[in-house]
């Protein structure tokens, strides 16, 4: 069996993304870590993380979407990376889990992904598109 030409090719975007998510969430951090398991907006600057939890998963959302893959697999990827990243996190001094980082994190990739639409898509969008959009 051959492997196909989809999977032959870097997807450098992804990987570089991938990566700095990977740099900024994993190495371990100096105040005391522990789980929060049902914290949207954790302690007074929980608007502040869910943002940047957002932004920092938002490349990821563009860079799946532009490299052909569907929005539904968007934000299933940014889903499934950040609960593999908040279950490491479990393990790291410093680091704690929420489902508000999950949250933010799959709702940034989300994002992304629905940004990365062509243009055609936005000016003149099909039915099913058109629904979702004006939602």
């Amino acid at each position: 069996m051959s492997v196909p030409d989809r999977l032959k090719r870097i997807d450098w975007p992804v990987g570089v993304t991938v990566a700095l998510i990977l740099l900024v969430c994993l190495p371990p951090a100096p105040a005391n870590g522990g789980v929060v398991p049902l914290c949207l907006l954790c302690g007074g600057q929980g608007v502040a993380d869910l943002t940047l939890n957002a932004l920092l998963y938002f490349p990821l959302g563009l860079a799946r979407r532009y490299s052909g893959i569907s929005l539904l697999r968007v934000v299933m990827a940014g889903f499934l990376l950040s609960l593999s990243v908040e279950l490491i996190q479990l393990a790291i001094p410093g680091r704690f889990t929420s489902v508000g980082d999950l949250a933010a994190n799959t709702l940034g990739g989300a994002c992304g992904g629905l940004l990365a639409f062509d243009r055609a898509t936005w000016l003149r969008p099909r039915e099913r598109i058109a629904q979702g959009l004006s939602w």
